[in-house]
């Protein structure tokens, strides 16, 4: 189980890439989301973490709101059972409830088992919005992997919401995290599904998005 404030962090990005999302289109009625690195037990959406973004999403604003969200959870694992993929849906729906919105909104979740490196069925441009969580970490090839994220957002305004932990910067002064890091990198790899603690993944993201 995670902290509080990581889930209070997570809520927050997620519900910060839909709006601004959002507020670059025009026609708001379709929104579509992709998240990298779901896992077994698709932990965002059953634990609400989308929730605040999706209430933002369909709650009336200029007399237009989104009337259908479709989700796409992606990953090289399955989820552990089918009642996952049912759960994280009924969450999503939920999330809708208890809105300004008279009007029913559609709200779709899909699992796709694969590598967002490989040859995928959408189209390029197709998302919204992009949420990844604690997955760049891991990644085989996480210049690859965030090059196809951007192929597969929006141009025209479409978001890209992470939270992921980082490596010690030269200049920073976190001097014992850094040896931490770099002595346990290993380690962790082997023990916790490759997942590297001293990986300039904020360097990367930037290079690929083309941001600073």
């Amino acid at each position: 189980k995670y902290p509080e404030a990581h889930e209070a962090r997570v809520r927050k990005t997620i519900q910060s890439a839909f709006g601004a999302s959002a507020a670059s289109k025009r026609d708001k009625t379709t929104f579509r989301v992709l998240e990298v690195g779901v896992g077994t037990d698709c932990r965002l959406a059953r634990r609400g973490l989308y929730t605040p973004a999706i209430r933002q999403l369909v709650e009336p604003s200029d007399q237009q709101f989104t009337k259908r969200l479709d989700v796409v959870g992606l990953d090289i694992v399955t989820p552990k059972d089918s009642k996952v993929i049912k759960q994280a849906q009924q969450r999503l729906r939920e999330a809708a409830h208890d809105t300004a919105t008279a009007d029913p909104v559609e709200i779709n979740f899909e699992f796709v088992q694969q590598s967002i490196t490989e040859p995928m069925a959408f189209t390029n441009g197709c998302f919204d919005s992009i949420i990844c969580c604690f997955t760049l970490c891991s990644v085989d090839d996480p210049v690859k992997t965030t090059e196809s994220m951007k192929s597969l957002l929006r141009p025209d305004g479409g978001t890209l919401g992470f939270v992921e932990h980082v490596a010690v910067k030269d200049e920073e002064p976190y001097l014992l995290l850094d040896w931490e890091q770099r002595r346990f990198d290993r380690a962790q790899q082997l023990l916790a599904h490759n997942c590297h603690l001293h990986r300039s993944t904020d360097d990367i993201l930037a290079t690929a998005m083309g941001v600073n």
